[in-house]
């Protein structure tokens, strides 16, 4: 894993909650992910891997959502 990507999961790791709801998404991803956008994986069977529901709210493992944004995220490096 690059070294930058490394530090962001870090950073996710110690500032969120231990579950996210789907529907808060956007806001802990920056608005990179929408909850429909996550719930278009989920039905696809490509999203985050583990997830469960509670009442009707589909909510997310931190670490497992984690390490799926981890596996989407490719380190862009300037040119010089």
């Amino acid at each position: 894993m690059d070294k930058k990507i490394a530090e962001i999961c870090a950073n996710f790791r110690a500032a969120w909650p231990e579950i996210i709801a789907r529907a808060d998404i956007a806001k802990y991803t920056g608005g990179l992910y929408t909850p429909k956008t996550m719930a278009t994986y989920d039905y696809r069977g490509c999203g985050v891997p583990n997830s469960h529901k509670i009442g009707s709210k589909v909510v997310y493992n931190k670490e497992d959502l984690i390490k799926w944004l981890a596996a989407r995220l490719e380190a862009v490096h300037a040119k010089s």
